[in-house]
């Protein structure tokens, strides 16, 4: 028997309690607000990709609108070095392959570039596009990381 005493959870018991619980709360709070955090800087290069591709794109697309005019002027040939005289669109690399393709890149962003190529029909009133993709813009050397790579 407890000779008459009763046992009480003395008051250490309930403040031990109070102070893990505002802890897990604290560290709770501090982890939503990196994940919070990144998820915005996530976002926000997201948000800068897709609008460097569009603005990527609308260049793409006046090149080809100016490519096709070009074509359907008359008395036009569909000679690459022919059709590429006098186009001009800022920030656009052109070029004319040997095989009459006729052939740009527009940047996109730091790192990718759109590159597009399209080949003139036999009737010289048309083209067709060979190529329409994204691109690296440079060589990835990955000299400035070092990849862990599991042995088993």
């Amino acid at each position: 028997m407890t000779n008459g005493k009763r046992l009480y959870p003395g008051v250490g018991v309930s403040s031990i309690l109070m102070i893990f619980l505002v802890l897990c709360l604290t560290s709770f709070g501090v982890l939503s607000l990196f994940s919070a955090r990144s998820d915005w800087n996530l976002t926000r290069k997201n948000r800068e990709s897709v609008l460097n591709y569009y603005a990527a794109d609308a260049k793409a697309q006046q090149v080809l609108r100016q490519i096709d005019a070009k074509l359907r002027e008359p008395g036009a040939r569909a000679h690459p070095a022919d059709v590429l005289d006098g186009l001009s669109v800022e920030g656009t690399k052109l070029s004319a392959g040997r095989t009459k393709e006729i052939g740009f890149s527009i940047p996109v962003g730091d790192f990718q570039r759109l590159e597009v190529s399209v080949l003139p029909e036999a009737s010289g009133q048309s083209y067709r596009i060979t190529r329409y993709r994204l691109a690296a813009s440079g060589e990835w050397n990955g000299d400035d990381r070092h990849l862990e790579v599991w042995q088993g």
